[in-house]
């Protein structure tokens, strides 16, 4: 790089041609780029660049080395670089160090933000975990839709994903209500594609299912809008009814959906009709007003004019 070329860059364009470089020609060469910049160039961002493309190609050792080099110059200035180090220390199975790395934040006067505390909180789970699994030779399903229950909590879908494959290599006894705390936290993320892809694979396997886990998906769908697929998965529910007689929807997701079979699929009204007609405590109101207007031959506008 010529001194002509490299007065003619920012620091911001030294940081994404450092990311380019990682990505196009590899960390190698990304290195090599930032050893040959000038001294002036090698601040803050230019470190983060370059412990960016460490952390995203999981190079643990040079990300923990440059982490502390940056701590040395000064550049630890924000809750950023210890998040990124709280991660490595998860990823490495170094637990006992997260908590004292948000010790060291405080001492340093870095306010912890939130997602500091929910890997500090991660790092607690694993922990709490690992004990268990040390204690017991077999956890049961109990304990793994807990440990579900808890990465999704924290928003750990990755983490629950890699323990419910555990969960599906490693248990006696199938229990629907173990996959179901997943298909939560991908709702939960605005994924509800995600989680029907999921129920879709359970049904290929042949395995129990439970009306709840398509209502949740439905429910799902009905935040993204997308109310076609919220329908054809709440007749995926209302078809398993027999199966949990404690189950019913929600009110809200029943009238969305009713209005929207009113205006869309006029002729399956009367069969979800009927169908919900099976389930206790929906929302009884909207049933039975639909029903009305079905039977008077009535018009969506009806159905409107009395919601107001």
């Amino acid at each position: 790089m010529s001194s002509k070329t490299e007065g003619l860059l920012t620091l911001a364009d030294h940081a994404l041609k450092l990311d380019l470089i990682s990505k196009v020609q590899g960390l190698d060469v990304a290195e090599n780029y930032f050893n040959r910049l000038r001294d002036e160039d090698k601040v803050e961002k230019t470190y983060g660049a370059l412990l960016n493309c460490y952390f995203r190609e999981v190079a643990t050792n040079k990300s923990l080395s440059l982490l502390q080099k940056m701590k040395e110059l000064g550049y630890a200035s924000s809750s950023l670089m210890y998040n990124c180090e709280m991660c490595l220390y998860i990823n490495i199975g170094q637990l006992e160090k997260v908590p004292d790395m948000l010790s060291e934040m405080k001492e340093a006067n870095i306010s912890p933000g939130n997602f500091s505390y929910r890997i500090c909180l991660n790092s607690y789970v694993k922990s709490l975990w690992a004990l268990r699994k040390a204690v017991h030779k077999r956890q049961s399903n109990k304990d793994f839709t807990t440990m579900l229950g808890s990465l999704v909590k924290l928003r750990e879908i990755e983490e629950a994903e890699k323990l419910l494959h555990e969960w599906e290599v490693s248990c006696e006894f199938y229990n629907s209500h173990v996959p179901n705390t997943l298909v939560i936290g991908y709702c939960r993320k605005g994924w509800p594609e995600k989680a029907e892809k999921m129920l879709r694979g359970i049904i290929k396997q042949g395995k129990t299912r439970i009306p709840n886990s398509w209502s949740i998906v439905a429910a799902g769908h009905v935040d993204k809008d997308d109310t076609e697929k919220a329908f054809e998965c709440m007749k995926e529910a209302l078809a398993l009814q027999s199966q949990s007689e404690a189950w019913q929807p929600k009110n809200e997701v029943v009238s969305i959906i009713l209005n929207w079979v009113g205006v869309n699929r006029a002729s399956e009204v009367e069969s979800f009709l009927s169908s919900l007609n099976t389930v206790p405590c929906s929302d009884q109101k909207a049933v039975n007003l639909w029903e009305t207007v079905s039977a008077d031959g009535s018009n969506e506008d009806t159905m409107q004019e009395e919601n107001l």
